[in-house]
């Protein structure tokens, strides 16, 4: 009986880990550091743990920090990688030496009663990756653990955002509980042909690349706001979807040009889906072109029934955010074949028959759940495509196709509907303002504002979302030739470069009003 009671006593003494996930911006980390501050005040200090190897700053004390082992920066520099890069090849390293983080929490196990794990900015940088799988069993092999969604509650109050929101917090569920080894994947017969790359096609005069590296430096802005890479990337984006309307200029002037305009988003997506500038650049698009949004998913990561169901969660939640015609690309056919997942997809007995084969209680969960996604598989389009090889690029177009076809049946009438609505809300303001004006002023013979008609100009798609630029400018004539279009485009890059080094000077000279106010050190 006393052996027993041990151990009992031994079980309850074990920590609970708290893995805690968030999108950017969520304020995952400002959770933690109140978690952290209300056990310390509870006289139950936790074991805390910082797995963001590019955070700026750690608003908690950390027992453990990655940045004390994997230099961010360094990595970035020796791989030759970007920020997103830089923080996945970290945490994998990071995970090959997380036995002796198991050892470090083993050995104080008996001297705090929580474990706060504090993972990266970047979501699917923990949730989708081998290190954030290594790390998560290794926890849950010792330890009870527990995964906490911080969800941003003010972003939240519209019905569709919110059922998104819950769709990506069920995907997360499917995905790390009751998560089994996944089926092995051959390999390929012979190595792939090698793509040629984007540099080496723009050189050939086959593309138009415009980047957003061309107009914010996102290592300035990180230096200039104090930000790690995750916020720099948010604001980097934030700055750019200000002068978006540019932007739509230079595809308006270049439409004629070409069949297809193609935006590749940050590799962190909920930077793009879930923030203010995502949606600008989404709409602004949206009310002027057909759009197609493409989602792509790694086929060779997705044969495991549980981890498919997760990730057509993810892409159902994505759907009821953009609200515009959806295209699932099942990627890394060269690997494995996708036609298992089409068969899921279309057969539910197929799907149900390969749950069978899971243990754990989630596949109770993952099978009334397809019940649900039955219905968003029938008018799902699906491609296999290997963006190695080029194989399914046709059908992949032909789907394209399809789905313009079905934006300007089904969606444009709806943004039409939504822009004639936002115009009458404005001169129905600019009326009313007008009107008090009258009133303070007494009989004053004032011309009103003629309001819009159908057959005056269309406003441009930015006018959906804001007003920029000087109105009384007048437009380039449409008439010009080929080599006056150019050099006009030319001069007005020239211009946005311009304007927007004038817009960071001056934000640059609010900070450091600010700080020096506030009395802190002013930004380099």
């Amino acid at each position: 009986a006393s052996t027993e009671a041990s151990g009992d006593t031994a079980q309850r003494r074990k920590p609970v880990c708290l893995i805690v996930l968030g999108m950017a911006g969520s304020g995952k980390t400002t959770f933690v550091q109140r978690l952290t501050a209300h056990l310390h005040a509870k006289k139950s200090p936790p074991y805390v743990i910082n797995l963001d190897p590019a955070v700026h700053e750690v608003p908690f004390p950390a027992n453990i920090d990655i940045r004390d082992t994997v230099n961010y920066k360094e990595v970035m520099k020796q791989y030759g990688l970007g920020p997103n890069g830089g923080i996945v090849t970290s945490l994998n390293l990071f995970a090959t030496r997380f036995d002796q983080v198991m050892k470090f929490i083993e050995n104080k196990q008996h001297n705090h009663e929580y474990v706060l794990i504090d993972t990266p900015g970047q979501i699917e940088v923990f949730t989708w990756s081998a290190s954030g799988t290594i790390i998560t069993e290794s926890l849950a092999s010792s330890f009870p653990c527990v995964v906490v969604y911080v969800m941003d509650t003010s972003r939240s109050v519209n019905p569709v955002t919110f059922m998104s929101n819950m769709l990506y917090a069920c995907s997360l569920h499917s995905r790390w509980v009751g998560q089994t080894e996944e089926r092995p994947i051959p390999t390929p017969a012979a190595p792939p042909a090698v793509p040629m790359t984007a540099a080496a096609i723009a050189g050939k005069g086959m593309i138009d690349a415009d980047h957003i590296r061309d107009t914010v430096n996102y290592k300035e802005v990180m230096k200039q706001y104090g930000l790690g890479p995750n916020g720099g990337i948010v604001t980097s984006l934030n700055l750019f979807a200000t002068r978006f309307d540019q932007v739509m200029k230079f595809i308006e002037n270049k439409q004629h040009n070409h069949e297809y305009v193609l935006i590749d988003t940050p590799g962190q997506i909920e930077v793009f889906t879930w923030s203010a500038s995502g949606t600008i650049i989404t709409e602004s698009l949206a009310s002027s072109f057909p759009c197609v949004v493409v989602y792509v998913m790694d086929t060779s990561r997705s044969v495991n029934p549980v981890t498919f169901m997760s990730n057509m969660l993810y892409a159902c939640s994505i759907l009821y955010k953009t609200k515009l015609p959806f295209i699932v690309v099942m990627n890394k056919t060269d690997i494995i074949d996708h036609s298992f997942a089409v068969e899921w997809m279309q057969d539910f007995e197929v799907f149900q028959d390969a749950l069978n084969q899971e243990t754990s209680y989630i596949s109770n969960l993952t099978r009334s759940m397809s019940l649900v996604l039955d219905e968003f598989y029938t008018d799902l389009r699906v491609v296999g495509v290997s963006a190695v090889t080029g194989s399914g690029l046709d059908e992949l177009f032909v789907q394209v196709a399809e789905a313009a076809k079905e934006y300007e049946s089904d969606y444009r009438p709806e943004y039409e509907r939504l822009h004639k609505e936002l115009a009458d809300a404005q001169s129905k303001k600019q009326q009313e303002q007008l009107e008090r004006l009258r009133k303070d002023m007494g009989e004053v013979n004032m011309q009103t504002a003629t309001p819009p008609t159908e057959e005056s100009d269309i406003a441009g798609p930015s006018d959906l979302i804001f007003t920029r630029g000087n109105p009384d400018e007048e437009e380039e004539d449409e008439g010009d030739s080929d080599t006056d279009d150019i050099d006009h485009n030319l001069t007005e890059e020239s211009k946005e470069r311009d304007s927007f080094g004038n817009f960071l000077k001056d934000r640059k000279e609010v900070v450091q009003v600010r700080n020096r106010k506030s009395g802190n050190p002013e930004a380099p």
